[in-house]
């Protein structure tokens, strides 16, 4: 797990702003397992959006035709029976999660997660955003599933104008801080749609009874996590 600082400059008032953020990288490097999942997304994106409504929840700017339109409608892990494959993924990111916190030196938390599907095509790309400002943010994260001609841009909440890039390659998860906000670069692939996996992690008595989740983390977990390595 590569852990990216975006750090300020020590201040010099009492007034001038600080910020330590960090994001974490590192790569799935099941890439057979990668494509079963990718193919089955795009094979079942129209039923999931016939499936459920459209949410008022995030601010990807796709409107309401796209799947991310249904961010807490559904949890993407729900379809573990029909996608084998999705168990393997949810380890590794259980796996990601405990690598980035002892690389970032914080504290383990029981979580759940709430996981859904991003997909642009041709001339599209996801407006800037935050998935959480509030006093009850934790972590989010974005996974790639090929390797596309699209980066995804993080900033601090406080220098609009200071971009930090990452390229979208194949398997590539990104963690990072709630609040941060993210945009896409635009999509110009014509012939191949760009699909991504977005998620939250959050603290379990934060989340509405009705929306969809399942368990992350917890003392249990991890100990089945640590002893199988």
């Amino acid at each position: 797990m590569y852990i990216y600082k975006i750090k300020s400059d020590l201040p010099m008032t009492e007034y001038a702003p600080t910020w330590n953020i960090s994001i974490g990288n590192t790569v799935w490097g099941e890439n057979e397992k990668i494509d079963i999942i990718r193919t089955w997304l795009l094979k079942n994106e129209d039923r999931i959006k016939e499936t459920y409504p459209v949410s008022d929840i995030g601010d990807t700017g796709l409107g309401t035709d796209s799947i991310s339109s249904r961010i807490g409608m559904y949890n993407l892990f729900d379809y573990t029976s029909e996608v084998p494959e999705l168990a393997d993924l949810l380890r590794f990111m259980q796996e990601s999660y405990i690598n980035f916190v002892d690389s970032d030196y914080t504290n383990k938390q029981d979580l759940i997660i709430v996981c859904w599907v991003n997909i642009l095509r041709e001339d599209q790309k996801i407006r800037e955003h935050v998935h959480s400002a509030s006093n009850i943010g934790y972590l989010s994260a974005n996974m790639h599933l090929d390797n596309y001609k699209t980066s995804t841009i993080y900033r601090s909440p406080y220098e609009p104008f200071v971009p930090h890039t990452f390229d979208n390659v194949k398997g590539g998860l990104t963690i990072f801080p709630s609040y941060v906000p993210h945009t896409t670069t635009e999509h110009v692939d014509s012939t191949t749609p760009r699909v991504s996996i977005a998620y939250d992690l959050r603290l379990p008595f934060t989340i509405p009874p009705h929306q969809p989740h399942q368990e992350f983390m917890n003392r249990e977990i991890f100990e089945k996590l640590i002893s199988e390595r």
